[in-house]
């Protein structure tokens, strides 16, 4: 008689593959909500801060030129004239009074200076924004007080 002998018979192991996936989307889930949690949590302490407030310059006092400046420009046979009229941008009533007192200085200056540019300096921005600068820095020289902040031209013809 043959004896049978019983061999135990291996089951094969489950792997941990299956459990790792679990837990590594359950981990994955529970960084995303405090992820999410933290950024709502900072969106809410952000709104009720308001922006800091830029002041904006006060605006200065205005003071129109008594009338227009014609000039001829530096042509050759003075053919092309400009013709200005602008408005002073003062820093206090004391100047405002002190560039009436001054109007003919001023004017006087304003067309000392436009007499010797030519239409090519004149033409473009730079050449306009540089004759703004000449003139607020001498009539800025003349002023016993306060200062001119600003030159606005409220008519610049070249013909």
């Amino acid at each position: 008689m043959a004896v049978v002998e019983e061999v135990p018979v291996k089951q094969p192991e489950k792997s941990g593959k299956g459990k790792g996936l679990i837990i590594g989307i359950v981990i994955f889930v529970i960084v995303a909500l405090i992820a999410s949690g933290v950024s709502v949590m900072l969106v809410m302490m952000h709104k009720g801060e308001k922006a800091p407030k830029v002041e904006k310059p006060k605006p200065g006092i205005l003071v129109p030129l008594s009338g227009e400046i014609i000039v001829n420009l530096a042509e050759a046979g003075g053919r092309r004239y400009l013709k200005v009229n602008a408005a002073l941008e003062v820093d206090s009533e004391k100047t405002a009074v002190e560039v009436g007192l001054r109007m003919a200085q001023i004017r006087d200056l304003i067309i000392v200076i436009l007499r010797q540019k030519t239409v090519e300096k004149i033409s473009e921005k730079e050449g306009i924004d540089k004759v703004r600068s000449e003139i607020i820095a001498g009539i800025n020289r003349c002023l016993s007080e306060g200062r001119v902040s600003n030159l606005y031209f409220t008519d610049f013809v070249v013909q």
